[in-house]
């Protein structure tokens, strides 16, 4: 059987060689590369890193908006406000790791996350980037814990248990209050994740 090392191998070329198009397939195609770093054992070079980020951040910049936002697949087409969550999440990790090229593109999309968990949102695709853009805002050092209290009575005024149960909503809420060492009520996300782990095995 195939082991995980080789899989994971398996799905880093695959990436390598993907040919890029909408923003959300621009990013995967970096992300291994920017978190994994060189990795011969699966098949990074430090050149493929260099390459793969760099190419993303060319192309995402050209799709960045006024806003912070990155269109789609141009900078004049629409905006889909959880893949430019995906997309800043990507320049978090880069940013992270000394990438200095990408801080001002990071600066202006992390902006945008910061402006969106402050607007109010009807349609579960917009909450879902609205706690995506509050777990980034918290990786990067903000203190959002009201934001996430007012979110969660928000997502149970709009649909009731309905909403935090989704497992998106609940990862990146969770991580959130983790990352404020507010252990409480990340387990109240985590715990469901751990029992099923735990049926599972």
């Amino acid at each position: 059987s195939m082991t995980p090392v080789a899989y994971l191998r398996g799905i880093v070329e695959y990436l390598k060689n993907y040919p890029y198009g909408c923003t959300e397939q621009l990013v995967s195609q970096a992300f291994p590369a920017v978190v994994l770093g060189g990795n011969a054992e699966l098949g990074l070079s430090t050149q493929d890193v260099d390459r793969l980020f760099n190419r993303s951040l060319k192309i995402l910049q050209t799709r960045l908006k006024h806003d912070g936002s990155f269109g789609y697949w141009s900078v004049s087409g629409p905006t889909d406000p959880f893949y430019s969550m995906y997309a800043t999440h990507l320049l978090l990790e880069a940013h992270e790791r000394g990438q200095k090229a990408s801080d001002a593109t990071f600066d202006r999309a992390i902006h945008y996350a910061d402006q969106y968990t402050q607007e109010r949102h009807y349609q579960w695709h917009e909450h879902q980037a609205q706690a995506y853009a509050l777990y980034l805002l918290a990786r990067n050092g903000q203190n959002v814990a009201d934001r996430l209290k007012a979110f969660e009575a928000e997502l149970d005024r709009q649909w009731g248990q309905g909403g935090i149960s989704a497992n998106w909503v609940r990862f990146f809420l969770g991580a959130a209050y983790k990352i404020h060492h507010l252990d409480a009520d990340a387990d109240r996300f985590f715990g469901e994740f751990q029992r099923q782990w735990k049926k599972t095995g």
